[in-house]
C-alpha cells in the first residue's frame, strides 16, 4: 500500500499463480467487478472502471458490503438486539438506494451495469460477489490509510488481494 498511496495512477496487481489459460478481460461478458461504500473515495474507482469497461465492450457489476452487526455487536438475546435488526435493515436499504442511483447514471451514460448489496465481512464479500458474477476483474478505490490508522481499521484492499485470485485495479488517494 506504500506504493499506491504515492503512485499518481491505478496500480494493476495479478497473482502470477492464478493466471489460467483463456481467461481474458471484458469480451462483453465478463463484468468487471466495482467494490463502493457510499464514500467519495470509493467512488473515484467509477471514472476509471467506465472507461475500462467501453474500452473491453463489457459491463460493470457494482457491489456495497454491508457489514452484519450482529456479527459485530450483540450477540442472540443482547438486549438490543432488535434495534441491531433495525439498523442492518436501514443501512442495506440505504446501500441499496445508493448502488441504485449510481447505477441509473451509468445507463444514463450507455453502459451495462448490476447492482447488488451483499451482507458479509467487507473483504470476503468482495471476493465471493467477484467469484459469484464471474467478474474478469475488481476495481476499487483505496481510502489511503497508513500506520496506526490501517493497524487498526485494517485495509480491505490487502484482505481482497490476499483472499480472491482475480487480478485487482486500485485507484489510490491521488489518481491523476
Amino acid at each position: 500500500e506504500a506504493v499506491l498511496a504515492k503512485s499518481p495512477v491505478p496500480v494493476f496487481l495479478a497473482r502470477s499463480s492464478a493466471a489460467k489459460p483463456g481467461v481474458t478481460f471484458g469480451g462483453g461478458s465478463a463484468p468487471l467487478l466495482i467494490a463502493l461504500d457510499g464514500t467519495p473515495e470509493a467512488e473515484r474507482a467509477l471514472p476509471i472502471a467506465q472507461e475500462l469497461a467501453r474500452a473491453l465492450s463489457t459491463g460493470l457489476s457494482l457491489i456495497e458490503i454491508v457489514p452484519s452487526i450482529a456479527d459485530v455487536t450483540i450477540s442472540e438475546g443482547g438486549w438490543a438486539q432488535d434495534i441491531s435488526r433495525d439498523v442492518q435493515i436501514r443501512d442495506e436499504a440505504m446501500a441499496s438506494s445508493y448502488l441504485t442511483k449510481i447505477g441509473e447514471n451509468i445507463r444514463a451514460a450507455g453502459g451495462t451495469v448490476v447492482c447488488t448489496v451483499r451482507t458479509d465481512a467487507i473483504g470476503a464479500g468482495i471476493v465471493t460477489a467477484a467469484t459469484e458474477c464471474k467478474a474478469s476483474l475488481i476495481v476499487m478505490a483505496t481510502h489511503g490509510r497508513t500506520g496506526v490508522t490501517q493497524a487498526l481499521v485494517g485495509s480491505v484492499a490487502l484482505e481482497v488481494l490476499h483472499r480472491g485470485t482475480l487480478p485487482v485495479l486500485l485507484i489510490g488517494p491521488n489518481p491523476s
